[in-house]
Formats: C-alpha cells, structure tokens, sequence
C-alpha cells in the first residue's frame, strides 16, 4: 500500500473526523446544560466509548496479526501499543487479550462496535461462550450467545464489592 492509499482510507478519514469532532466540544459547556440533557449525554458518550473500544480491539487484532510489534523493536503488540500511547502495559495487555476472545464470537463483536453491549459485558459473554463444552453445536453456540447478548443488560462484569457509606 502506498502512503496515499492509507491517507484515503475510511478509516484515517473516520479517524480524523472523530478528532475534528472531538475539537469542538468545549468541557466548559457541560456546566450550561440541565440535569437531564446531561444525563443523556453522559449515557450517550458511554455508548460512543464502547464503539471506539470495539474500534480499538479490532485495530489491535489487525495489528497483532502483523509482524509490527517485532519490526518496531516491541516484544508483544501489547508491547507496541503501550509505547505507542502512554506506557500503560497492562491496559494495553487486557485489550489484545480481551480482542482476542472477542473475535471468536460471531455476534458479540458487532454488537460492541454497534454500542449494544459495553467492553465488560463483551468479555463476560466471549469468556462464557469460550467455556461452553466441546460438544456444543453450532446452533447451540449461536442461542448460547443471541441470549448472554439479549441479557446484557443483566451482566454485571465482577469487580470490587460495593463500599457501604454508612459505615
């Protein structure tokens, strides 16, 4: 590929759209709007998060399918991609590995990328699919994942037990 065939990929010009709109949002605005445009904005932005996280994981396995991390010096893609942006291995280790399970899913993925499911809910539905026995159909498989995904809404990643502020 030549340098003007990646220049007029949709991708770099999506890209580079997302950033031009990024540009004009102010922060400061935020303090002008009521409670609940805001609150719809917030959930909105958390949408738009879970479809560049799907964006993101599908860049990271494309990348990790190539021999770039080596020819850059790197030792993993994860590697690469935590001296590409901030140096934070672990979060870039946790993206190509959740990625990786992801893609083996056959709805999952585009409903990420769609903003349907966030990251978290994305993983504990590949984490649970990939835990299904061997002998699983392939139709089995497909209802497996069309109800983890129609349930959603439901899964709660585990994470730190909620604190109680009543002490």
């Amino acid at each position: 590929m030549t340098a003007q065939t990646l220049d007029t990929h949709p991708l770099v010009a999506a890209v580079a759209g997302l950033h031009a709109e990024l540009d004009r949002m102010d922060p400061a605005a935020w303090a002008g709007l009521d409670a609940a445009t805001a609150r719809r904005l917030v959930s909105d932005l958390s949408r738009a998060e879970a479809r560049l996280v799907g964006q993101k994981m599908a860049a990271a396995r494309a990348l990790d399918q190539t021999s770039a991390a080596r020819d850059a010096g790197a030792v993993s893609t994860a590697d690469l991609l935590a001296k590409d942006f901030g140096g934070d291995r672990h979060s870039a280790d946790r993206l190509v590995r959740r990625a990786e399970r992801i893609s083996k899913t056959s709805h999952t993925q585009e409903a990420l990328s769609k903003g349907r499911v966030t990251p978290e809910q994305a993983d504990v539905i590949a984490t649970g699919l990939a835990k299904l026995p061997p002998k699983a159909t392939p139709a089995q498989r497909d209802l497996a994942e069309r109800t983890l995904l129609k349930d959603a809404d439901r899964l709660r990643p585990a994470g730190p037990a909620p604190t109680d502020p009543t002490g």
